[in-house]
């Protein structure tokens, strides 16, 4: 939509931009650390309703016994990217989202110079669809998860530790404390992630994300127990021990509040998470919804650590127009983007719930409640006939 002026001032997009610097709008998944993003170029934004990409394996090695005729099963099973490519998967997502949000562009220098009005476009894309790009990873993360079960509510495989009761103490040493479970959830990513190959799952390639309660508890501990260096790091993020690096102090933008156990912690506040559950199709405002229940059960979440190679968003554009205003001096630029999110390896998330841990009911409850439509309330339902055959990008 346009942009709305008053007495030549751009009211609407000021107002809007004051809103959302106070919800954290800055896309919280980085790419290679809670998502892998993969991007691509095209004019046909706007008719596209799937995006393909094809996915090299992460890390897992290519040898075969000597004299063998063939790699082995699972990299024959697996190898089903464009051309049976070596160590590839074919992913086809569902585009989520399309971004159209025009933006006034004053100064024709700008305008002029590719690589300015390309900064101009991501920015505006960073700043005002920060929020809907949130909103969309963290319901397609959370959907995901609940694949790692069947619909009896038990875990499709036995290996899979992906839920951990936290309880309110502050001993940080006592078993399912917050503290430990966190590490707990951690150390189970650091066995690798089977279902990709993925041997290895690098610290820089993680991310957490709690609530402020599992925020101020965490802390309570740490600072309680720890080394006024170690307080440091957690309450601040100075320096991050594991990678060596120094980062961001706490940025109310992105919700970066600190570093545990080598992850980057990220603030899952409650507005955000409110559009969250509007997105997986449940009703969290109205106690009498049918999917009320489903709100409270999912509410016990105090903690998510994801690893990059699970969730992959497929990006494509951005596209930019550029349309002359004849009313105003300047030039408004329509920056187009659409998006998609599909986690790929649902035990690549570990999620951390409060009190206990869910039952076999609560899950079988959950998965059937949950239902992903994007925050406009419109349910995408594209169809696909191939591999880049020309309805496919």
């Amino acid at each position: 939509m346009a942009y709305v002026t008053r007495n030549g001032f751009d009211v609407e997009h000021a107002s809007s931009l004051l809103v959302m610097e106070n919800l954290l709008p800055e896309i919280q998944h980085i790419n290679g650390m809670g998502v892998t993003d993969k991007f691509t170029k095209t004019q046909d934004i706007e008719n596209v309703t799937m995006i393909d990409v094809t996915r090299v394996l992460p890390y897992a090695p290519r040898f075969r016994k000597l004299g063998a005729t063939n790699n082995g099963a699972w990299h024959n099973q697996v190898n089903t990217g464009y051309n049976n490519a070596p160590q590839s998967v074919h992913h086809t997502i569902n585009v989520d989202l399309v971004y159209d949000e025009g933006v006034a562009v004053t100064r024709t220098i700008a305008e002029s110079s590719p690589i300015q009005l390309q900064t101009i476009v991501m920015t505006q894309i960073v700043e005002s669809a920060g929020l809907a790009i949130n909103v969309i990873t963290y319901a397609k993360q959370i959907e995901g998860f609940f694949e790692n079960f069947d619909a009896s509510g038990v875990a499709k495989d036995a290996t899979i530790e992906s839920q951990f009761t936290a309880n309110s103490t502050l001993a940080p040493n006592v078993a399912d404390s917050y503290a430990d479970a966190f590490i707990h959830a951690n150390s189970e990513l650091t066995k690798g992630v089977k279902s990709i190959g993925a041997f290895v799952v690098p610290m820089r390639e993680r991310q957490a994300f709690v609530t402020t309660d599992f925020d101020r508890i965490m802390k309570r501990q740490y600072m309680s127990n720890a080394s006024s260096e170690a307080t440091r790091i957690l309450a601040n993020g100075v320096i991050n021990p594991f990678t060596d690096t120094v980062t961001a102090r706490i940025n109310e933008k992105t919700g970066y509040c600190g570093t545990y156990d080598g992850v980057d912690l990220f603030i899952m506040n409650d507005v955000v998470m409110n559009y969250v559950y509007y997105a997986l199709g449940l009703n969290p405002d109205d106690s009498t919804d049918s999917t009320y229940a489903t709100v409270t059960k999912l509410k016990k979440i105090r903690a998510m650590v994801v690893y990059a190679g699970a969730t992959l968003r497929g990006i494509v554009g951005p596209t930019v127009e550029a349309n002359v205003n004849t009313y105003y001096g300047g030039v408004y630029i329509l920056p187009k983007l659409k998006m998609g999110v599909e986690v790929i390896a649902p035990d690549g998330i570990k999620i951390l719930v409060d009190t206990a841990k869910f039952t076999t009911a609560e899950i079988t409850a959950i998965k059937g409640d949950l239902q992903f439509t994007a925050l406009d309330g419109a349910t995408v339902k594209p169809t696909s006939a191939g591999f880049n055959d020309g309805t496919t990008n």
